[in-house]
């Protein structure tokens, strides 16, 4: 039996990120649901395997597995082990689907993990009764440890990384604030300065390497976050440690990371944006930025190996909470196309 199977979506998301990090110290392995084209298939790698706990790093997985399969072949799966769900977003506070899809995962988990102090206040109080812990999420250290800092040198004076296009699958809109913030923000400063270099990664005008992204943020003085909500806010830790000095709204873990430079980095406004870039990058922020980021790996390393000793503490007495959620025939099978397509596109 291994110690513990943590189940992400693709190998390259930010979800696989995370799940590889936290894998590295917890004597975890991690598989991908895009590599089995049917529900049904992880189910049997997951007996295969048999791990004495699971951590669902991508809640549609467990969704998938409970929604399609025989109700008796999953109890056999997940109440033998401790099974944990990641809840890494604020997603089931604005999305109505994705708030009934997590009532419904509490009644097959033992506990659950949530990536900000924030949602830990929020998943505490909603489900009392399952238990809950911190688990931050890491970046990829190593490649940003091999990214090359340009110093002084630097290309870009603002950049801006993300998905202008996230959550739209489930009625959500410019939920980065791309539209709103984002592109007016650099209208404003290139309106005032013409010669302002701006960079914009928009990953739903298709996919960028890490190392690429890594290598942009590093060139850039500024990069600027104005998402609604987040559970981390993967492009502030990155340029913490690139230094980019991050602009941000008040989201994920951008206060505790950023600590006393809170009050000079979270903003509300266009105009307060506006206002710190056009006071120049400071080379001496940067540099105490640095050591933010390496208190927070610190910090997550340390919510890592909490989360080793606590979770075979977890009885699985919730287990006995289930009910049925079989879905309709099409239901199922539409779930299953979705599988499928995922699969022949990761091929």
């Amino acid at each position: 039996m291994s110690a513990g199977l943590i189940i992400a979506d693709t190998p390259n998301s930010a979800i696989a990120t995370s799940s590889k990090s936290w894998a590295q110290l917890l004597n975890a392995e991690v598989i991908y649901a895009t590599n089995f084209w049917k529900p049904k298939i992880l189910v049997r790698e997951i007996e295969k395997r048999n791990p004495s706990w699971m951590l669902f790093s991508w809640r549609q997985a467990l969704y998938d597995l409970i929604a399609t399969g025989s109700h008796y072949e999953i109890l056999r799966c997940l109440e033998s082990r401790t099974v944990a769900l990641s809840i890494p977003d604020h997603l089931a506070e604005i999305s109505p689907k994705m708030a009934e899809m997590e009532r419904l995962l509490f009644d097959y988990v033992d506990c659950c993990t949530v990536t900000s102090p924030k949602l830990f206040e929020i998943y505490s109080n909603k489900y009392p009764d399952t238990p809950c812990r911190i688990l931050f999420d890491k970046p990829n250290c190593e490649l940003l440890e091999r990214t090359e800092n340009s110093g002084s040198h630097r290309l870009f004076d603002l950049i801006w990384v993300g998905n202008s296009d996230w959550g739209s699958g489930l009625g959500i809109q410019d939920h980065k604030g791309f539209r709103k913030y984002v592109l007016p923000l650099v209208q404003s400063l290139v309106s005032t300065n013409p010669d302002l270099t701006v960079k914009l990664v928009d990953r739903s005008n298709g996919l960028i390497s890490q190392s690429k992204v890594f290598s942009l943020i590093a060139k850039s003085k500024f990069l600027v976050q104005f998402s609604s909500s987040e559970g981390t806010g993967f492009p502030l830790l990155e340029a913490t440690a690139l230094g980019a000095i991050p602009i941000s709204t008040n989201v994920g873990v951008a206060e505790v990371v950023l600590e006393e430079f809170s009050s000079q980095l979270l903003v509300e406004t266009i105009q307060e944006a506006e206002s710190i870039i056009n006071a120049g990058w400071k080379p001496k922020l940067a540099e105490e930025l640095l050591k933010k980021f390496k208190k927070h790996i610190a910090r997550s390393d340390e919510s890592i190996s909490k989360f080793a000793e606590w979770v075979l503490t977890i009885k699985n007495s919730s287990k006995f909470k289930v009910r049925e959620c079989r879905l309709s025939l099409g239901s199922r099978k539409l779930i299953e196309l979705f599988w499928l397509i995922r699969y022949l596109r990761s091929r």
